[in-house]
């Protein structure tokens, strides 16, 4: 069994990285929303 450490340290970068993966997202539509205009 995982020790509770572990599993928080496991949930907060899989936090980080969906975050990291919602500002890329955004980055990439401003990027197409400012080629449109």
């Amino acid at each position: 069994m995982m020790s509770l450490a572990i599993i928080k340290q496991m949930n907060i970068t899989e936090e980080m990285t969906q975050l990291e993966a919602k500002v890329i997202v955004d980055a990439s539509l401003i990027q197409t929303f400012t080629r449109k205009q």
